[in-house]
């Protein structure tokens, strides 16, 4: 009871089961995720990463984010974009661990090494052991890479890394946190050269009008989807919460984007 307003970010049992406290979901963006380095093996075969967009189940993906709380209903949905946003593409990615299974073993029978590395950093906390246990699961031989939170990010960005694990914190706008990290003309940290993905994240922020940026990037995601650019394990499980004193306004749409005059006390 000594804050008003904060971030939930951990212990969401606890939070959401609190009756003091409201938790706004609403509007809420950014997704934890997985970035391929396509630039080496095994990430440059697009089956490697299917197996791993695949591998993913949605319901295990919430108890190891949010526990027994219903902060997230499971749904990939418009991960990292907020539910209802006009630039939400739903994801059309479906699990088949059976299927991820095959993948990885037709990958092997050619020849090559199921070993996999994963990036991740102490904040992420258990988040990189999940990982590694899925992957396992479905024939990878994975390790796990946990660098220093100051190493993470240079690390990640300087793409001496197989598969990093991220956060794409919540966000108002895809530029120019999303445009950094995918597109070929930033950081490109996934190292992607796919000229139709490209050319849609260039729309998704470039186009003249909103609808057509919206358009863009609802193309982006569609690519990202089919090419397995991105694994998205679920919403950022981060969330605005509020003494039940305090009223955010009625303008307040959830997310991180509120302003103090429009905040009262009950």
């Amino acid at each position: 009871g000594q804050i008003d307003i904060t971030v939930a970010a951990g212990n969401f049992d606890a939070i959401a089961s609190n009756p003091d406290l409201t938790v706004y979901t609403q509007g809420a963006r950014g997704g934890l995720s997985l970035l391929p380095n396509t630039s080496v093996a095994p990430l440059n075969d697009e089956r490697i990463r299917e197996a791993i967009q695949i591998a993913f189940d949605p319901k295990n993906s919430k108890q190891v984010l949010f526990g027994s709380s219903d902060l997230w209903d499971g749904e990939q949905g418009c991960i990292p974009f907020g539910a209802g946003s006009a630039q939400c593409e739903p994801s059309a990615v479906v699990t088949d661990v059976e299927r991820a299974k095959e993948l990885v073993a037709e990958y092997v029978a050619e020849g090559n090494s199921p070993a996999i590395e994963i990036l991740t950093t102490s904040y992420l906390g258990t988040n990189g052991e999940y990982v590694d246990q899925v992957l396992k699961s479905v024939g990878f031989e994975s390790t796990i890479n946990s660098v220093s939170p100051g190493d993470y990010i240079p690390t990640l960005y300087g793409g001496d890394f197989e598969l990093g694990l991220w956060q794409m914190v919540p966000f108002e706008s895809f530029y120019p946190l999303g445009y950094t990290i995918f597109s070929s003309t930033a950081r490109n940290v996934i190292q992607q050269q796919d000229a139709a993905f490209e050319a849609a994240i260039q729309a998704g922020v470039n186009a003249p009008t909103q609808d057509a940026r919206d358009e863009g990037l609802r193309e982006m995601q569609n690519l990202w989807n089919a090419s397995a650019l991105v694994t998205w394990i679920g919403p950022m499980p981060q969330f605005i919460v509020s003494s039940n004193e305090v009223d955010m306004g009625a303008d307040y749409l959830g997310g991180f984007a509120f302003y103090p005059a429009d905040i009262s006390f009950r």
